[in-house]
């Protein structure tokens, strides 16, 4: 699932545009996958009556990637804002660095300016990735979204391949966690009495929980005991 940060105002005063722009996208995503890809956004995913804000951290926490559409309402909204540092940190939590995908809708200066980037810590992240430039897109898609379709099919390839990488793939992220979880029991058995090393350890293991296998955490967790208390 990925998730769509937008400001609405970009929506509202441009007769739809983002609406189209997530419809015929989404479109193409379940297209190339195969699959009920979801792409959120909060007027069509928000169910009337619950609460939109846990909603809106909840899905940002289990999403896979956010596109953020860059424009001068995007850095000035406090959603938006919020939305992309809580998404930051979820990315720096599955050490990657590739999750967020600015496009760049309106001609916004601080994305010009590389002085007034200097004072933003969140328009300095945008500016330093690679970015799909859309600006055009938006004066086409109501009147002429054909010419636009082979675009949006490219960006949704995009999309898909950074969802297939192996360090997203879930088993693959859980390899990985087995590998470094390894590496830290060899070391722990090396370790002196009274070390408080097994704490760390086991911290590591706790938030790596929601990637692995019962049975294999279960395994884990008796490992890093047995080395500091002895078998039990």
């Amino acid at each position: 699932m990925a998730f769509l940060s937008y400001a609405h105002v970009d929506d509202d005063e441009s007769d739809g545009v983002v609406t189209v722009l997530h419809r015929l996208l989404l479109q193409e995503l379940r297209l190339q996958s195969g699959d009920t890809f979801q792409l959120f956004r909060d007027r069509n995913d928000l169910q009337w009556g619950k609460a939109w804000r846990q909603t809106i951290d909840t899905t940002l926490d289990s999403a896979a990637m956010l596109i953020a559409l860059v424009s001068p309402s995007f850095f000035a909204s406090h959603e938006c804002r919020r939305e992309l540092e809580r998404f930051l940190t979820r990315e720096s939590q599955l050490s990657r660095q590739d999750l967020i995908l600015p496009i760049y809708w309106i001609d916004t200066s601080i994305m010009e300016d590389e002085a007034q980037r200097q004072g933003d810590s969140l328009a300095q992240c945008i500016g330093a990735r690679q970015y799909k430039d859309c600006r055009a897109w938006r004066f086409r898609l109501l009147s002429d979204s054909v010419s636009v379709r082979p675009d949006i099919a490219k960006l949704a390839k995009h999309m898909i391949d950074i969802v297939n990488r192996p360090l997203y793939n879930i088993r693959s992220m859980a390899d990985e966690s087995i590998k470094v979880a390894g590496a830290k029991l060899v070391s722990a058995a090396k370790e002196k009495p009274g070390s408080g090393q097994w704490l760390t350890d086991l911290a590591d293991l706790s938030r790596a929980s929601p990637m692995i296998d019962p049975d294999m955490r279960k395994q884990l967790m008796h490992q890093i005991l047995t080395r500091r208390f002895g078998e039990f």
